[in-house]
C-alpha cells in the first residue's frame, strides 16, 4: 500500500495510455488526487483495489477459472513472465 512502483512500459502501451488519457473522464468533483489517476471507475473516480478484485471475482466466475485466483496472482505471473 503507497508503495510506489516502477513498471516497465513499451511503445505501443505508451501510445495506448496516451490516448487513454484523452478520453477518460474524471469526476467534476474528485479529489485532487483521483483527477490524475490513471484508471478511474465508473463514477470518475480512482480505481480501489477492491473493486478491481471484484472485477476479477466477477470475470472467473464467467470462465470457470479458479476462485483463488487475486490480482496479487497477476501481479507475480506478470512479474514471472518479464523474468
Amino acid at each position: 500500500g503507497k508503495k510506489e512502483r516502477i513498471a516497465p512500459v513499451g511503445r505501443y502501451a505508451a501510445k495506448a495510455l496516451h490516448a487513454w488519457l484523452q478520453v477518460r473522464q474524471p469526476a467534476e468533483d474528485a479529489k485532487p488526487g483521483d483527477k490524475v489517476a490513471m484508471f478511474l471507475n465508473r463514477l470518475g473516480t480512482r480505481l480501489t483495489t477492491r473493486s478491481v478484485g471484484r472485477m476479477i471475482e466477477k470475470y472467473l466466475l464467467q470462465t470457470g477459472l479458479n476462485l483463488k485466483t487475486s490480482p496479487h496472482t497477476l501481479r507475480h505471473s506478470f512479474a514471472t513472465h518479464l523474468l
